[in-house]
């Protein structure tokens, strides 16, 4: 009976905190606890809210908690990897994430969790390994396959990177932060008719993101389709009125294209929305000495 009400209080308290309102996710949490002193769910729940409430001290406290009532159990080793890895105190991350592995060496979260903390210190080829270690127990995660990819384009190996998107686009073509991704990637590779295929697809899904007209404006910059440039990026500045990064755009044209006068005023322009931005002054400095 004690038992079956314990799962009850965390049902509820699970409810609170996929709400936000961790502080009587808590007070269920503990209920359940009291109810049931060895409901190692709870004890995680418990560290997972006082975690999204920002105190780290009882976070821990309950994460070590859950060690001591189950060790063979890694959850708990999941958690503290990720707290460390957040507060970027990646030795004890890394610490608790291979403390997990001689557990369970096939974890794919904990692989991954090792994988994200050596790509975060600079260590490429050690956070591949990890990653690569758990594309081989789940050969179709996503996640993995899309943090390979950012790793090459951290290392600079765009080509190896735009074939590990598109396979994540091959099985899942809608996902929109890979396909932004992908696009960025074409576009530093000069693979402007792809990289422009991608962000016209976009477009077509959400024709108010100046964001996709800027980038697509910079690609057929880069074509020097120039009265289609301007189009898109005309197009950016009317839907973001307040930003300049169009405008720059445009400066860009108009210097590639020898109309100096009318880069100025744009520049001029630009300064009216953003008045302290020095790489305005640093155009206008470019325009009037290719002027002569």
């Amino acid at each position: 009976e004690q038992r079956k009400e314990a799962e009850q209080y965390y049902s509820i308290g699970f409810e609170y905190y996929k709400h936000g309102n961790y502080g009587e996710a808590i007070v269920n949490f503990d209920k359940a606890i009291e109810l049931w002193p060895q409901f190692y769910a709870a004890y995680i729940a418990l560290a997972k809210a006082y975690r999204a409430k920002s105190d780290i001290p009882t976070t821990e406290e309950y994460y070590n908690e859950a060690k001591k009532l189950d060790p063979k159990d890694t959850r708990a080793y999941e958690g503290l990897g990720a707290l460390y890895t957040e507060l970027k105190e990646y030795s004890k991350a890394i610490a608790e994430y291979e403390g997990g592995l001689r557990i369970d060496a096939a974890n794919v979260n904990l692989l991954n969790g090792l994988g994200y903390v050596y790509a975060k210190m600079g260590s490429y080829d050690k956070g591949l390994e990890y990653y690569n270690r758990s594309l081989a127990h789940e050969p179709d995660n996503l996640s993995t396959i899309k943090a390979i990819a950012d790793i090459y384009i951290e290392k600079g190996e765009t080509d190896t990177a735009v074939s590990y998107l598109e396979t994540i686009i091959a099985k899942k073509p809608n996902i929109v932060e890979v396909r932004e991704k992908l696009g960025q990637v074409y576009f530093d590779l000069k693979r402007y008719d792809a990289a422009a295929t991608i962000y016209q697809k976009l477009i077509e899904e959400q024709p108010d993101n100046s964001g996709y007209h800027v980038q697509l404006g910079a690609i057929y910059g880069k074509q020097k389709k120039y009265q289609i440039a301007e189009q898109e990026l005309n197009t950016a500045r009317r839907l973001a009125p307040n930003n300049a990064l169009p405008i720059y755009h445009l400066v860009d044209l108009n210097i590639e294209r020898g109309r100096f006068g009318a880069a100025e005023e744009l520049v001029n322009e630009a300064l009216r929305v953003e008045p302290n931005n020095l790489y305005a002054y640093l155009l206008l400095g470019d325009i009037n000495e290719r002027r002569g």
